[in-house]
């Protein structure tokens, strides 16, 4: 049951680098700690929800920006 301890593992380097980031540690900095890629920490930090100084905007498909009364 390796896949198991594999899911375990990636579950408490997930919850390790929000810890981090929540103690102020930069991206870099958690990088180089945990040995993980920076993709990987963005994928993360991302999937938790966090705000990581990127902007992003979703989009449900109902743009209020349209003006057709032009």
């Amino acid at each position: 049951m390796s896949n198991n301890n594999n899911t375990n593992d990636y579950n408490e380097r997930e919850g390790r680098v929000l810890e981090l980031y929540d103690q102020g540690k930069s991206i870099c900095e958690i990088a180089k700690e945990l040995r993980m890629s920076l993709r990987d920490i963005g994928f993360i930090l991302k999937k938790g929800q966090v705000n990581h100084g990127i902007v992003t905007i979703m989009d449900n498909g109902n743009n209020s920006n349209n003006n057709s009364s032009e």
